[in-house]
């Protein structure tokens, strides 16, 4: 019986040896690069002066006016620069109560 015991050890540590080999040791880490959504693809255009938009980085200009209704691309301007800022024909030459130049 002690015999049996001890070949049957011996055939559960070679089993376990093996399949610690086989498998190899996992760290958790990725072997290849994982692939995301938009590789490979050109970044998106950004949004000109007056297009739709939904935060700053859309646009090209770097500022997106968020209003109730609508939101747009547009510029930072005040009473003293928007009849320089704000030109038409994609603004009226005005701001709007936020400090962004406002669509006609």
């Amino acid at each position: 019986m002690h015999r049996a015991r001890s070949s049957i050890a011996g055939v559960a540590t070679a089993l376990a040896a093996a399949l610690l080999i086989a498998c190899g040791i996992d760290d958790g880490e990725p072997t290849e690069p994982i692939p995301t959504p938009d590789a490979g693809l050109a970044p998106a255009a950004k949004a000109g002066l007056g297009e739709a938009c939904k935060i700053p980085t859309d646009c090209e200009s770097g500022q997106c006016f968020v209003g109730g209704q609508f939101s747009y691309c547009s510029l930072k301007c005040g009473t003293d620069t928007a009849a320089s800022v704000c030109v038409p024909p994609v603004f009226n030459g005005t701001c709007n109560k936020q400090g962004f130049c406002r669509k006609p």
